[in-house]
């Protein structure tokens, strides 16, 4: 009697975000429940003191920390691929403050 064993083709779902933060307490809620929901987060400040507070031992296997400009065209395909590399397939990209520049490109380009 032979037995069939069936396997689930392997898929690779995107299991992480990108926060654009402009260092305010609703950014901060949007990284720490995206943390929670078990993402993968990368967030990207103009400023070291916008990402300075995810820079923490208790968060180091799930947040990345990235300084850029959102606003600067040139650097959205930059912050984009760097967020990819560092943390797997983006799902979404969180944007509280509207900082981001291009919205539109970013969007063609995750999930």
């Amino acid at each position: 009697m032979s037995t069939a064993t069936a396997t689930a083709p392997v898929t690779h779902l995107c299991s992480a975000v990108l926060v654009v933060t402009d260092g305010t307490p609703r950014s901060h809620d949007v990284v720490m429940r995206s943390v929670g929901a078990g993402y993968n987060v990368v967030v990207v400040g103009r400023q070291a003191h916008d990402v300075v507070d995810y820079l923490n031992a208790g968060l180091r296997d799930q947040v990345w920390a990235l300084i850029a400009d959102p606003a600067d065209p040139g650097q959205v395909d930059h912050i984009i691929e760097r967020a990819i590399d560092i943390a797997g397939p983006l799902m979404m990209i969180i944007d509280p403050g509207g900082l981001l520049a291009d919205v539109g490109a970013a969007d063609r380009r995750v999930a």
